[in-house]
């Protein structure tokens, strides 16, 4: 018999046996509250020596008493057991919960505790020879455990965990410091204590023991640590300069540089052995957290080996396993994509050719005049007109006779794009899309030429595809179509070319996807609409709020609901608009649901209210043969999905164990009548029609396209007037 688990501990503890002291502050402006309640939080627990003080929404909690404080500023304060059918409380007592574990745990040596991550302070060592994992850098990998706790409607509580990794240097910033090493402005460094992030910003005149490095501290960074009873962390080093770090709100704080380690992403990690020392398959990887998990509960007198197993059958979840749904395109229905267009063409019917043009960075045209390789190069476009023929789209390639723009300098290459838009203003307007060629960089920074070319083009309102050369893999023909497969399916998505649909119906008439990206304090609303039962895109635009923080206001939610209801009319004139799901990116929000049940009882609609979050910290896996080793393993299926009250845990890919574990979602059903068990099989067939590649993403299409089109929003990177089917953003 299969085993099915899931990577989260029950606790025989239930919220009936821990009482805590619950605190309400007087009402303050809802946008206001979270940050007012973080400086009283942070008050009380400076007052009372108490780092288990936490807060969520308008309340405050700790399991132990909380003597010294203003009692003006609360309404109430009790000592009770939570309201379980009060969203707020159990997520205030799971807060609680997991901030006593993770202070109780960084208590030990070799342990440290933060935003929701235990980082163990022993570098991984070679299992045969017993020395330390490292690269000609020093580069260091320390296993981390992402957790999570969950307090259920029936007082249950559930401790998740997973298994991740941290890529530190061994030398810390003040080996930097006494070492003159430079250190790049907005390195990513990374607290080894606190497990906190940050981006370093410069070494100050200011030494550990000057009062005030920044307007907010009001005492030295060596009285801090004094007041906190943590001086241990300074190893008796005072007379060195502060480190200036920000964190990912713009705040400016002043650290000690022997705290600080810069950290890197494991897409920067270019050491095989460091790459493949954190690629676990599921046995690996659940014996290993299932080890960690036990080893910081163990901490945890309230807790400490109390709980059941990991199998989901012990905690009440169904569980089932979805198979890939048929996919509809021009001239017939299929499961796989590659086939699907090959045989039965893109749905969407094209009347005319897809015309584009390419401008390509002249060091890259340089090199292949050098290498005689510019004949390849049109040889691939070739290819990518020929591929887009057998899909059932013309494209047409429509030379742009521009071989002078550098874009190594951005604000040059920002000017010569300015000129280039003016001079040939009608002809690039008249191409559809415009082909992209550069080399290789950060597109994230931005000074990048992805930035400058998004931000610049957008303005005039051009579309873009862009590509790395070294991608297009001039001399591996072999290696090359599934790169000229995405890269045509990218140009279908910009231009509003819908390539196959979903063939069996979804439970809801519409399907709306909601996101807030914060860059830089700009705010933006990411919204998609997919209508219908078929999956089909009708429009994608971002409305940018003028709230502060993940809420999105009732003015933003009234335009971006009418603006649906009109699409959808329009495109189904003669079916009804009955019920809308709404598909919200992170935590589900009363103020926005109060907000969507206003507007729609003006309309007769019934709706959805849906949280997904992307970052579980769970794994799911199953026992049985494995079909390529012949052996009893754990192993993941795509479709997998365990089901419980009004939540879900689904895993929507099956990566191959050389990538690593599946990552599952949550789907969290907050308000509406549909099941969590057709709204999570929606949710699983949508995550197909994340159309501009080939590759299969995990996240719907909804939640996963407003992500990505509110950040675009936010940087400057849209179209200003992109079609309404169009998605520029991918």
């Amino acid at each position: 018999m299969e085993s099915f688990l899931i990577t989260e501990l029950m606790f025989i503890t239930e919220s009936s046996d821990l009482p805590i002291h619950i605190l309400e502050p007087y009402p303050r402006e809802f946008a206001k509250s979270h940050t007012e309640n973080y400086e009283v939080c942070k008050d009380l627990r400076q007052r009372n020596n108490n780092r288990v003080i936490v807060f969520y929404e308008n309340l405050i909690a700790s399991f132990d008493e909380i003597k010294d404080k203003d009692d003006s500023l609360f309404q109430s304060v009790e000592y009770r057991t939570i309201q379980l059918d009060s969203h707020i409380e159990r997520e205030l007592l799971s807060r609680l919960i997991l901030q006593e574990i993770g202070h109780l745990a960084s208590q030990a040596k070799h342990i440290s505790y933060g935003q929701r991550c235990f980082t163990f302070l022993e570098p991984i060592c070679d299992e045969k020879t017993g020395e330390i994992i490292t690269d000609n850098n020093g580069t260091l990998v320390y296993p981390k455990l992402t957790v999570d706790c969950r307090v259920d409607h029936d007082g249950k509580i559930y401790f998740g965990f997973d298994l991740a990794h941290s890529f530190q240097s061994k030398e810390t910033l003040l080996d930097y410091l006494n070492k003159n090493k430079d250190l790049p402005e907005n390195s990513n460094v990374i607290d080894i204590y606190g497990n906190y992030r940050y981006a370093f910003q410069r070494f100050g005149p200011q030494t550990l023991s000057d009062p005030n490095p920044t307007p907010r501290m009001k005492e030295s960074v060596k009285a801090y640590h004094e007041r906190l009873n943590v001086s241990w962390k300074l190893r008796g080093i005072t007379n060195v300069p502060v480190a200036f770090v920000k964190t990912e709100h713009d705040e400016e704080l002043a650290y000690a540089p022997q705290c600080l380690r810069v950290e890197m992403p494991f897409s920067k990690i270019k050491s095989k052995k460091l790459r493949d020392t954190c690629k676990l398959g599921p046995d690996a990887k659940i014996n290993k957290a299932l080890s960690l998990a036990k080893r910081i509960l163990s901490y945890s007198p309230r807790y400490e080996r109390r709980f059941s197993g990991l199998k989901v059958q012990k905690q009440g979840y169904e569980y089932t396993t979805w198979a890939p749904p048929n996919l509809r395109f021009r001239n017939g229905s299929s499961k796989n994509i590659k086939n699907g267009l090959k045989k039965h063409k893109v749905v969407s019917k094209v009347d005319k050719p897809i015309t584009f043009s390419v401008l390509m960075d002249k060091h890259l045209i340089e090199q292949l005049k050098q290498f005689r390789l510019i004949n390849t190069f049109t040889d691939i476009l070739n290819e990518i007109c020929d591929l887009s023929s057998q899909w059932g789209v013309p494209l047409k390639s429509v030379r742009l006779n521009i071989s002078n723009i550098c874009f190594k300098l951005p604000d040059k290459l920002s000017y010569e794009l300015k000129v280039l838009s003016d001079e040939k203003k009608t002809l690039i307007q008249s191409q559809d899309i415009l082909l992209v060629v550069g080399p290789k960089e950060d597109v994230e920074s931005e000074n990048s030429y992805y930035s400058v070319i998004k931000q610049e083009f957008g303005q005039s309102n051009v579309l873009t595809q862009v590509v790395l050369l070294e991608n297009l893999k001039l001399q591996e023909p072999k290696n090359r179509l599934y790169i000229l497969e995405n890269l045509v399916l990218g140009i279908y998505a910009k231009c509003g070319i819908q390539p196959w649909l979903l063939d069996q119906p979804l439970h809801s008439d519409m399907f709306i996807g909601l996101d807030v990206s914060h860059i830089n304090k700009k705010h933006a609303s990411g919204c998609i609409q997919v209508m219908g039962s078929d999956g089909r895109f009708l429009n994608s635009k971002p409305y940018e709020g003028k709230e502060s923080g993940e809420i999105i206001s009732r003015e933003t939610l009234s335009q971006i609901i009418n603006q649906a209801i009109v699409a959808y009319t329009k495109h189904y004139p003669d079916k009804p608009l009955k019920h809308i799901t709404f598909h919200r990116d992170g935590k589900p929000l009363q103020k926005e649901v109060d907000a969507i049940r206003s507007i729609l009882q003006q309309h007769g609609i019934e709706f959805d209210y849906v949280s997904i979050i992307k970052n579980t910290n769970r794994r799911m896996a199953f026992r049985g043969i494995n079909p390529y080793t012949n052996n009893e393993e754990w192993m993941t299926s795509e479709g997998l999905v365990y089901m419980k009250d009004n939540y879900a845990y689904l895993c929507s890919t099956n990566p191959s164990t050389s990538v690593g574990m599946a990552d599952p979602i949550k789907v969290e059903k907050y308000v509406g009548s549909r099941s969590i068990e057709q709204i999570t099989k929606d949710i699983f067939y949508l995550s197909f029609m994340n159309i501009h590649s080939m590759r299969k993403s995990r996240l719907p299409a909804t939640t996963n396209y407003a992500d990505m089109s509110s950040k675009f929003y936010n940087k400057n990177w849209l179209p200003l007037l992109p079609a309404d089917n169009s998605l520029p953003f991918v």
